[in-house]
């Protein structure tokens, strides 16, 4: 019996413990949520369980990459309102897909599917001029009508370049500020799942 199926033997029956007024004799109520890999073609590397009132991810869940086609169980999810994160490294960068307020209840299996087309894009912007740096990089929803901060720290020489990760997926306008001229402005350019857009400014 290897390692993986021990952990969740063990995990299994400490829940049962719990169930049964093992223990201390107090009973809390616990679900368990299952994790499944099955609708996408990475693996995922890391998920996060954190409660709803929290402003941080708790810690990974996952004692190794799950595969694409598998299934993991965590037991013992005290009921309550969760956050969850999913990350997975893409081709072009890593990438996430999470899920807010998720109830479990005493006795729920609650089943989470990692999906290709929930996870989010990524941007990569060159300076394809000559001799004219990048000033501002402002990035906002196409509905939207006011721009985002400034993506950008420090000026982006010719040739240069900045690779802006995990952007939800979507139609955007970017608006490049260069240091001299007018700005140029991209509309409804599309951010896709597990996806780099690629924009070449001049």
């Amino acid at each position: 019996m290897n390692v993986f199926k021990r952990l969740l033997i063990i995990s299994f029956f400490i829940s049962l413990l719990t169930a049964c007024g093992g223990g201390q004799g107090n009973y809390y109520p616990t679900g368990t949520i299952v994790l499944e890999n099955n609708n996408s073609s990475l693996s995922i590397q890391e998920f996060n369980l954190s409660p709803s009132d929290r402003s941080s991810w708790g810690a990974n869940q996952l004692f190794s990459p799950l595969l694409a086609g598998l299934s993991f169980d965590i037991s013992s999810v005290p009921a309550g309102m969760y956050d969850m994160r999913g990350l997975v490294k893409g081709q072009f960068s890593t990438y996430s897909t999470s899920l807010y307020d998720v109830p479990v209840y005493d006795g729920d299996i609650v089943t989470v599917v990692s999906t290709d087309s929930g996870y989010t894009g990524s941007l990569k912007i060159i300076n394809g001029t000559v001799g004219t740096n990048i000033t501002a990089i402002y990035i906002s929803a196409s509905a939207s009508s006011v721009w985002k901060e400034n993506q950008i720290n420090s000026d982006i020489v010719p040739s240069g370049s900045i690779h802006l990760f995990d952007i939800t997926t979507g139609l955007y306008d970017v608006k490049i500020v260069w240091d001299s001229g007018p700005d140029t402005v991209y509309y409804n350019k599309s951010i896709e799942s597990l996806s780099l857009l690629t924009l070449t400014a001049s």
